[in-house]
């Protein structure tokens, strides 16, 4: 892709954008920039002699060769609907990258909850199988910010269904599809308009490419129909279903059938307590899928075990004598959030924050080991009138007081290995800037509950 001397506008200067200007700026092309939400300009965009600000209304779009839009802003907004009008492409990073760096291999991942963890896994791994690799995009660095790899490296990166929406160029060598839940929906319309954003992953694949596919979901499930005519190998994950190449069976076993057509055990999800959950079983199987042709299975389980798992994903934050206290903020909906439901017994669940389309409803089958939950934020009068015929029901408005209720309550009840669960079902924005904020807020109240406690004696 030759930038040099081409005009470019970018439209969004937050993380993302800012790795873009400074990338389009260092190829030698002149970058006009413009973000609506925020007049502060980043510090290691200034002074930069071919970048400058225009509003996409005094723009003299017929000398724009190129539109980068940054993956938050909306396709219905004034700067995306003129640039179409006047023929301008409008393209992400992710093709831009591709681009630079053909010579590399790429491996993609994306889905509706868990692929910040395997993209992590995976790039884990293939440091310990000595293969140079970098890790970014959705999760972690921006991928503009990536350094240049070459021929012998693999760029890991994660992907939303914002960065698929604009995906147009890019081909992965391994293209991993977890899972589809409902969420984003507000910005897609429909789960059908989900589903065709994110299978976006797999279009443009070569014919010796690999596919690796959550086939769980009914849309995915119909996927994989599809995508089974087509001459890309397709690895279809399951739990326990019968027909898939890949299965994870009710005793913790990863199977993959061989050859022979007979399934070959490859381990034992039970020997890894670094990653709990059987949410974690579909990570480590797909990880395994996406590598294996990289590293042999020794190696393969000594970096599993040696991983240790991501900030805000089932981390443990604290410990008060047995009782475990649990950051899963990173779940800000209700099918990750049962993620975390299944994975641990007698929990004293903290919900809440800005509600998803779905609620809580959707947790109401893995309230089994959960002793009660401590609601806060927007959602707690509407999780309260969905949960409370099932399980007790504690409002707390602010965080730190469900914190405290869940802890006083383990205390009480005495239950052996109690755990204290932040997770959410919601969206932070109600309260908090992110989910990593809520986390943080979470575990630094955590560690300091024994003398909060102590104080109020």
């Amino acid at each position: 892709m030759n930038l040099s001397n081409k005009k470019i506008f970018v439209y969004g200067i937050g993380r993302t954008g800012a790795s873009v200007i400074l990338s389009l700026s260092r190829s030698g092309a002149f970058v006009y920039v413009w973000d609506d939400k925020t007049s502060t300009w980043p510090d290691e965009l200034k002074g930069i002699s071919n970048v400058e600000i225009c509003s996409p209304e005094l723009l003299n779009w017929q000398e724009i060769d190129m539109m980068v839009k940054s993956p938050g802003i909306s396709y219905d907004c004034y700067a995306v609907k003129k640039a179409q009008k006047e023929g301008v492409d409008i393209v992400g990073d992710i093709d831009i990258l591709f681009e630079k760096e053909k010579q590399s291999k790429f491996i993609g991942i994306t889905g509706t909850n868990g692929k910040s963890t395997t993209t992590a896994l995976i790039g884990h791994l293939l440091t310990k199988a000595g293969v140079k690799n970098e890790v970014g995009g959705n999760f972690g660095i921006p991928v503009l910010s990536l350094p240049s790899i070459g021929e012998d490296g693999v760029y890991v990166l994660e992907l939303s269904s914002y960065q698929l929406e604009m995906m147009k160029t890019a081909s992965f060598d391994v293209a991993i599809f977890l899972n589809l839940t409902p969420d984003h929906l507000d910005r897609h319309g429909s789960m059908e308009n989900y589903l065709n954003t994110k299978k976006n992953i797999f279009n443009l694949q070569k014919d010796d490419a690999v596919r690796i596919l959550g086939v769980d979901n009914k849309e995915t499930k119909q996927l994989a129909i599809e995508l089974k005519k087509q001459p890309q190998k397709l690895y279809q994950v399951s739990f326990g279903k019968d027909g898939a190449d890949v299965v994870m069976t009710d005793e913790g076993k990863l199977k993959i059938l061989n050859e022979n057509d007979d399934y070959e055990t490859i381990l034992n999800f039970y020997d890894f307590e670094n990653l709990p959950g059987k949410h974690n079983w579909q990570n480590i199987a797909c990880a395994y899928l996406a590598t294996k042709n990289f590293m042999d299975k020794k190696t393969f389980i000594a970096g599993l075990k040696e991983f240790t798992g991501l900030p805000h994903r089932l981390e443990i934050v604290h410990k008060i004598k047995d009782i475990l206290f649990i950051n899963d903020s990173k779940a800000t909906n209700a099918t990750a959030a049962n993620c975390a439901l299944s994975s641990y017994k007698n929990i004293y669940w903290i919900a809440g924050g800005l509600a998803k389309e779905e609620g809580a409803k959707p947790c109401l089958s893995e309230l089994e080991n959960v002793r009660g939950v401590f609601l806060f934020g927007d959602a707690q009068d509407r999780f309260s009138d969905e949960l409370q015929s099932h399980i007790p029901v504690f409002k707390c408005n602010e965080m730190e007081k469900a914190i405290m209720e869940a802890y006083t309550s383990a205390k009480q009840e005495g239950l052996q290995n109690p755990v204290v669960l932040l997770s959410p079902a919601c969206a932070s924005f109600d309260q908090f800037t992110s989910f990593e904020h809520r986390g943080d807020v979470f575990a630094n109240i955590c560690r300091e509950l024994e003398d909060t406690v102590n104080e109020s004696i």
